[in-house]
């Protein structure tokens, strides 16, 4: 195991069968320290692969090569390895950012990647019986020096040999990546043949005089001999490339095949294959450059953010397992094929053209021949443009005039899942009844193995699977363009003799029908009602809530509407609407699916998705007198802007949504966060259909004049370990959450990051799981990178802001059967519609609700532009409400830090800012009017309007604290009017400042308001800008509690979390402050600390979080 200097054995202990087997990690040796950057080594997997003395290799970012020996001794708590280091030496000492270095027989073969975009192809020679220390460097032979990327050389790969005739003759290749995005690949079959060797560098100097820094081809580099050697280059990623890896070659009597695969900048995983043909020119085999083709299979793309920094291979029987790790802390698995099938191993796709189906038909049908007195423009009388699942495995599509087409999915054998051998689809033909106009809508119950069929005379047949049998039910008089089952909602339970109950519904026209068939013996309809809807609303999904007598119905233009319908005899008919209820806006709403139903109350949570792109959660309510529906959840998906339907897993309970990202369909599980699958259909516009069951995954489409199918029995990747943020996280608040009122509260993280989204976490605070975070839920209405987020006292609120004077308010709830449900409720008014100013911070406090329960904050606002707001906000069900009451401008300096301070009956505002003071305001006068100020709480004053225009503020004092810009503040009060402030900055400095409020006074200009002001400062508290500062725990000393205590930890660039205990005495507000412990962390970038307690064994226990680059959680035990 290694990374940056460091390298060390760590010993991997296996027990237990495959299905419980338990996996532990021992160290096998001490941390080794290698001289210099390690980019890779080489250890032999097995001793019987050992050669000589030397156990390993690794090569160094100056392009230097180590033996590695391990001297095994022992110790107490078992046996162990000493590392030792033996530089094997090197002929040039470029700075690299990538190597790969192979080891065979008693040759070393090197691939270097240089800062200045250069490939070093060197080899050396090992005397594998001599000792390492020994080993001379004079057989070490420079063999090619490859030019033409046009950026720093981030990934190189040297592939195993290729045997070709027999293995008479062997190729070998180098695959390269870098910052031009390109992949290139390499042709060094001669690599034995040298171009200089120890004591001769006359020809690498002549190859490199002329090139300057290697960022772009030269003259000199077009003509010369290492441009031959590049076999190809190809463009696939959107960004830098990070790393590339051979899989797997195959031979053929004048081709070699093999296969890559890439990892990038841009989130993506790219599966390549390379095609060389070769030829017997004068007794050698060429590769012929101008037959050969690089092109990229697949993509893949499960993670989020940027960067995926890691991959490792797995060989399997038949494929690859590939293993990526992202900047988003995710770990995916994958699988991708080998070069003997190139597919998806368990997915199946396959297309059929128009002409493929009619030849389909034709055989099927027996006809003689597929010509026999046919047209090619004949066959457009027989074509597939709808279709709908009516079984678990089969479909139904009108195809021509009295027949329908039957195809059933064929299904593998898991040993056969690994080739494509045999179709997909087996077709048949059932006979429909004709001259009823063209078939505009489909759909089946394939519990029930029923499939209705609605045409544009507006006739309704009936399909039964099981008699493959079709009859004509109704006749409506008018189009049907769509057909929703609304009953079982819950799914089938075996019961033929229940009734079928569905909607029809027509686009062109504002109305719908309800239908009610009996199904058994024969279907027979049992009621036919059409429903009063409103003007100009338009179906497109239904729902029906038989213990509650109602019927939900989705619009085309995002409306709800509820009507009162008893399921039970006698049955009645819908009447006028009791509710209508806007959902999506004015897009359709897609689907209707039951959350949770609770029999024994008056409400049911349902779940909503729409062409809006997003999914909502509503609580329909029947309490009172009349229905009414409350949205407690909304949130865009992460995959794009149509959503088309969801449903809840049976076996995990997860939300489960589907819809279309660009041209791909993309299954998403929302309560993981995972990509399912995602197929390549072209879009959301176009005939299609989605179908979950004993079959897997089956996905039918037509595009371009062809009718698809893809299916997949079982999940071709999978998430090893659930990450977070692909960005840097740049602000973080905790709260407590009570999610049983018999258990104790949930503690939940909310971060924001560069990549603009709000995540929530829950900590796992057990004995056992004190490292982890679990990602619940992911928000994204930023439009710029996250500022500060801060939580109400309650819980209940979420705060935000970002770039672009972007400020949200999220209204926060636990929802039985969900987890975290987040609404945004409103939004703070902009200085103008295209601001592009920061709201750097914020503070919030309560205000005492009012008679209607309706909770309202006081929030304290500062911009990059040197403003501070003070706004009112008063939450609402419909959208809160801001009010602005007060603002000022600081100087011209950028304000970065903002708190509300209540001493008594005063209300003060202090500031940091860019220039390293404090300011304090005194916002008395323009609050005390509208609000009542007393203790630690606010009250509204409902008796006094709010002015019409803000009051304009001014600082009424200010103090130094740091040299330049105050990073992070922490504000802990005091007895009487003071506080303590503690600040980190720019300068490194860590400063504790007491400051004690003086009464407002109009005399003077600049009234001051700081009656004392004392600082002790820490110039060199961190070596780094201090981004972060955070209370961990106030202890009061004294039976007169003069004395106050804090333990504080702070952050930032340095990667150190330091511990400070400030003893501050609080009548002449001296400060004590001593260190009590300096770590290292491995989050980099530290923007956030945040802390919280957990009751265990009777006592209260501490925990930090620290969040940059990562996020990491830490007990306090001190």
């Amino acid at each position: 195991m290694w990374g940056g200097y460091s390298l060390r054995i760590v010993r991997l202990h296996l027990q237990g069968s495959r299905e419980t087997e338990n996996v532990s990690l021992y160290p096998g040796s001490g941390e080794c320290r290698a001289p210099d950057w390690i980019l890779d080594t080489t250890v032999p997997s097995t001793s019987s692969e050992i050669k000589g003395v030397i156990q390993g290799l690794l090569i160094t970012a100056h392009n230097v090569v180590f033996a590695l020996t391990f001297l095994p001794y022992k110790t107490e708590l078992g046996n162990e390895n000493i590392i030792q280091l033996h530089e094997l030496g090197s002929n040039l000492r470029p700075i690299l950012y990538s190597a790969d270095i192979t080891w065979g027989s008693n040759r070393v073969l090197v691939a270097a990647g240089t800062v200045f975009g250069e490939i070093i192809i060197w080899s050396c020679q090992l005397a594998l019986d001599a000792d390492p220390c020994q080993q001379a460097n004079d057989t070490i032979t420079i063999n090619h020096f490859f030019t033409g990327h046009e950026g720093s050389i981030f990934g190189v790969d040297i592939s195993p040999d290729i045997p070709i005739n027999g293995g008479q003759v062997t190729k070998k290749f180098v695959a390269s990546c870098s910052d031009d995005r390109t992949v290139r690949i390499w042709d060094i079959s001669s690599y034995h043949q040298g171009l200089t060797s120890n004591g001769d560098l006359s020809a690498c100097e002549t190859i490199t005089i002329s090139r300057g820094t290697g960022f772009y081809i030269t003259p000199a580099d077009e003509t010369s001999s290492a441009q031959e050697f590049c076999l190809a280059k190809e463009y696939g990623h959107e960004a830098r490339i990070w790393g590339i890896r051979f899989l797997d070659f195959e031979v053929s009597d004048d081709y070699i095949a093999f296969n890559l695969i890439s990892r990038s900048e841009d989130c993506t995983s790219i599966f390549w294959n390379l095609t060389t043909k070769y030829e017997l020119i004068d007794n050698q085999y060429i590769l012929l450059k101008n037959r050969t083709t690089l092109k990229p299979i697949s993509s893949y793309s499960y993670h989020v953010g940027k960067n995926i920094w890691s991959m490792d291979v797995i060989e399997n029987m038949g494929s690859f397992g590939v293993l990526t790790g992202g900047a988003d802390s995710n770990i995916s698995s994958l699988i991708v094929p080998r070069l003997t099938g190139a597919y998806i191993p368990g997915r199946r796709v396959k297309n059929y053209t128009y002409d493929g189906v009619y030849d389909e038909f034709l055989r099927i049908n027996n006809h003689p021949a597929v010509s026999n007195g046919r047209t090619k423009n004949s066959r457009s009388d027989g074509r597939i443009n709808s279709f709908g699942f009516i079984s678990e495995d089969s479909f139904i599509a009108p195809f021509t005039e009295g027949v329908a087409l039957l195809g059933q999915v064929s299904t593998p054998e898991p040993q056969d899942i690994r080739s494509q051998d045999g179709s997909v689809l087996q077709w048949s033909t059932v006979p429909i009844i004709g001259g009823v106009g063209s078939y505009g809508a489909i759909t089946g119950i394939p519990e029930r193995e029923i499939g209705l069929i609605g045409t544009s005379t507006g006739r309704i047949l009936w399909y039964s699977h099981k008699e493959r049998r079709v009859e004509e039910l109704a006749d409506i008089g008018q189009g049907i363009s769509d057909i929703f089952v609304i009953q079982p909602p819950k799914g089938y339970d075996g019961n033929d003799t229940c009734p079928v109950t569905f909607i029809t519904s027509s686009r062109a026209f504002s109305h719908a029908n309800l239908l009610i068939i009996e199904a058994s013996p024969s279907p027979k309809v049992f009621a036919n009602q059409q429903l009063a809807l409103p003007a100009e609303f338009v179906v497109s999904s239904a729902l029906s809530i038989p213990s509650m007598s109602l019927l939900i119905l989705g619009a085309r233009w995002g409306n709800i509407v509820v009507f009162r319908f008893s399921f039970e005899l006698p049955r009645e008919v819908p009447e006028d609407p009791l509710c209508v209820f806007p959902a999506h806006k004015k897009d359709a709403v897609t689907s209707i699916t039951y959350l949770r139903e609770d029999r024994n109350s008056s409400f049911v949570d349902l779940i909503t998705t729409g062409r809006d792109g997003t999914y909502c959660i509503h609580r329909l309510d029947r309490s009172g007198i009349q229905f009414k529906m409350e949205t407690l959840h909304r949130i865009s998906a992460p995959f794009g802007a149509y959503i088309e339907g969801s449903r809840l897993d049976p076996k995990t309970g997860h939300l489960i949504l589907w819809g279309f990202r660009s041209t791909y369909f993309v299954l998403w599980d929302e309560t993981t966060q995972t990509e399912i699958l995602s197929v390549e259909c072209g879009g959301a516009h176009r005939r299609w259909a989605y179908h979950f069951g004993n079959m897997g995954h089956v996905l039918l489409w037509i595009k371009a004049s062809t009718f698809n199918i893809m299916s997949e029995q079982f999940q071709c990747h999978h998430r090893v370990r659930q990450g977070g943020h692909g960005r840097e996280i740049k602000a973080m608040s905790i709260s407590k959450m009570q999610v049983d009122s018999a258990k104790a509260p949930w503690t939940v993280l909310a971060t924001g990051a560069e990549d603009t989204e709000i995540r929530f976490f829950t900590l796992n605070e057990g004995a056992e799981g004190k490292d982890g975070f679990r990602s619940i839920r992911a928000i994204k209405k930023h439009s710029a990178g996250l500022q500060h987020l801060q939580w109400s006292t309650s819980g209940r609120f979420l705060f935000s802001s970002a770039g672009r004077e972007e400020f949200y308010v999220w209204r926060i709830r636990w929802i039985p059967g969900f987890g975290i449900g987040v609404l945004n409720e409103s939004e703070a008014p902009k200085s103008r519609v295209n601001s592009d100013l920061r709201t750097t911070h914020f503070d919030v406090i309560n205000v005492t609700a009012d008679d209607s329960g309706r909770e309202s904050f006081l929030i304290a606002m500062a911009y990059s532009n040197s403003t501070a707001k003070v706004f009112h906000y008063l939450s609402s069900a419909e959208g809160g409400e801001f009010t602005l009451l007060a603002q000022g401008v600081y100087t011209s300096n950028c304000l970065t830090q903002i708190r509300l301070v209540m001493s008594g009956s005063e209300l003060q505002l202090i500031t940091g800012s860019t220039d390293g003071h404090i300011a304090v305001w005194d916002l008395t006068p323009s609050i005390k009017p509208y609000f009542g100020l007393g203790g630690r709480s606010i009250k509204r004053r409902d008796d006094v309007p709010f002015p019409a225009e803000p009051v304009s503020i001014k600082w009424g004092d200010r103090r130094t604290a740091h040299q330049s810009s105050i990073k992070a503040m922490e504000l802990l009060p005091l007895p009487g009017a003071q506080v303590l402030l503690i600040t980190g900055g720019d300068d490194n400095c860590l400063a504790f400042s007491t400051l004690r409020f003086s009464e407002y006074s109009t005399s003077g200009p600049c009234p001051s308001l700081i009656s004392r002001f004392s600082t002790v400062s820490y110039p060199n508290a961190h070596a780094s800008a201090i981004n972060a500062i955070c209370q961990v725990r106030c202890i009061e000393h004294g039976a007169d509690k003069r004395m106050v205590g804090f333990l504080v930890a702070s952050s930032g660039n340095d990667q150190r979390i330091k511990l400070w205990s400030a003893l501050v005495d609080s009548i002449d507000g001296d400060v004590q402050v001593s260190l009590q412990g300096d770590m290292y962390t491995a989050v980099a970038d530290l923007s956030a600390i945040d802390q919280f307690t957990v009751q265990a064994s009777g006592q209260d226990r501490e925990y930090l979080v620290l969040c940059g680059v990562g996020m990491e959680m830490w007990d306090v035990c001190t």
